[in-house]
Formats: structure tokens, C-alpha cells, sequence
């Protein structure tokens, strides 16, 4: 859902309908747009209005938790952690891998 700041206003910009499953994280990106959100079976991205959903990322992780995007011209990346690999993960936004960026001494 989104709202004004006063917290008037407030809409549906996702739902079910759209693939909402289990979501756990979102992340804005006002410079280009887009929300991002961890989910159950991956990561997802559409326009800050709804439009557009996508899969951005499918694997290499378990459940993906928490967000956030960093959108600097040199490093375009969306970071998350997956709690059932103790991992810190990062992908570029084009989806082109998952890297490990801190694993836990000691899975939870």
C-alpha cells in the first residue's frame, strides 16, 4: 500500500492479483520509479504505480528478507539477506548474478 505523508490517501498498489504471496521486504527507488520487494520464490520489481511486475531474481537463495537498493552510476545493485542461509546477498539490477556478500559463522 502507499499514502501521503499524513497518512491520508492510502491505496493499493499491489495485491494478490498481482502476485503478492508472502511479501517481507521493499525497497524504493524514486530515481527510476520502481519498488522492489522480497517475496516467497524471489525477488520482484514493478513501477512505484504497480505496473510492470517482474521476477528480477528466482535463485540462489532459499527466502529472501529485507532490501535495499543502491542506485550510485557506478554500482547499480539491490542487496538482501536470506535468514535459512545466514547469507548478506547482492545481485546487479540486471539480474545477471548473486553474490555472497557475509555468511554467519553459524547458520540459525
Amino acid at each position: 500500500q502507499s499514502s501521503d505523508l499524513d497518512g491520508t490517501g492510502v491505496e493499493d498498489v499491489l495485491t494478490s492479483s498481482d502476485g503478492l504471496i508472502y511479501p517481507t521486504g521493499v525497497a524504493v527507488d524514486s530515481l527510476g520509479s520502481k519498488l522492489y520487494w522480497t517475496d516467497t520464490g524471489g525477488i520482484k520489481r514493478a513501477g512505484t504505480d504497480g505496473s510492470n511486475v517482474e521476477d528480477l531474481l528466482t535463485e540462489g537463495f532459499i527466502a529472501p528478507q529485507g532490501i535495499a537498493v543502491e542506485k550510485r552510476s557506478s554500482r547499480q545493485r539491490v542487496y538482501f539477506c536470506d535468514p535459512q542461509t545466514s547469507r548478506l546477498q547482492s545481485s546487479p539490477l540486471d539480474a545477471s548474478s548473486v553474490e555472497d556478500i557475509a555468511e554467519a559463522l553459524q547458520p540459525q
